[in-house]
């Protein structure tokens, strides 16, 4: 199998993860618009230069990005927490902390996708799409391994 096809490391998915956790952070998270006012004018009783017409006022526009919303601190978490489990070998803590930053960025979906914010969503999507595989073949595979000789086992479970 050529190197371009195979599947990318687990470090690089764990990076990439977190990157596209960063991504959102200067994105829009809510637009706020509050309606304009019309000021009425007085030419239904005037004429001539005492004649003031309409006005309309535009109301205003706020923004909230994400790093200003609810779901910056699980974004925060889940970047960190990635970041972490790239940088480091792959070991028992690392695979809970992995869990704990895809749980965090699972959180942060949930938040996007309720608030409306699509394109924050979508990045939530890939890096999670990116990071679940791995973090779920590990953990599927420690339920699925046997314990090894002479493990204790809790009180009144047989042995497997």
């Amino acid at each position: 199998m050529t190197p371009l096809l195979r599947a990318p490391s687990t470090a690089v998915r764990l990076a990439g993860a977190a990157v596209l956790c960063l991504v959102p952070m200067r994105l829009t998270w809510r637009v706020d618009v509050l309606p304009g006012t019309t000021l009425y004018g007085d030419c239904n009783y005037s004429s001539g230069p005492y004649c003031v017409g309409d006005q309309y006022l535009p109301g205003s526009t706020t923004t909230t990005l994400v790093a200003r919303s609810p779901a910056a601190v699980f974004l925060l978490v889940a970047i960190v927490a990635l970041g972490y489990c790239a940088a480091t070998s792959r070991t028992a803590r690392t695979l809970t902390v992995a869990r704990a930053g895809c749980a965090a960025a699972a959180v942060a979906l949930v938040l996007a996708a309720r608030q409306g914010a699509a394109t924050t969503a979508a990045c939530v999507a890939v890096a999670l799409l990116a990071a679940g595989p791995p973090v779920l073949a590990a953990t599927t595979a420690r339920r699925l391994r046997p314990p090894r000789a002479g493990a204790a086992t809790p009180a009144g479970t047989p042995p497997r």
